[in-house]
């Protein structure tokens, strides 16, 4: 994830980049998610099983320690 997001920082420093005003914003954006998920609990344990992983918003408390790779105890970030 880290060298993702490197090069696509390099890439929108570049002078000669070949993208859309929009694509870049939607690669900064997309930067910016990658960020957030790097720094997860849940992205680190996830990323050491076989699994297929989502995050989800507003999951329900009561049944979040059932489904978290990073043991949220019923709270989840």
């Amino acid at each position: 994830m880290q060298a993702a997001i490197e090069q696509s920082e390099a890439y929108i420093k570049k002078q000669t980049k070949l993208c859309s005003r929009a694509d870049e914003d939607l690669l900064k954006r997309c930067i910016g998610q990658a960020g957030i998920m790097a720094s997860s609990e849940g992205w680190s344990a996830l990323t050491t099983s076989h699994e297929v992983g989502l995050f989800v918003k507003e999951w329900p408390a009561e049944s979040a320690a059932f489904w978290s790779f990073d043991k949220a105890n019923g709270k989840l970030v």
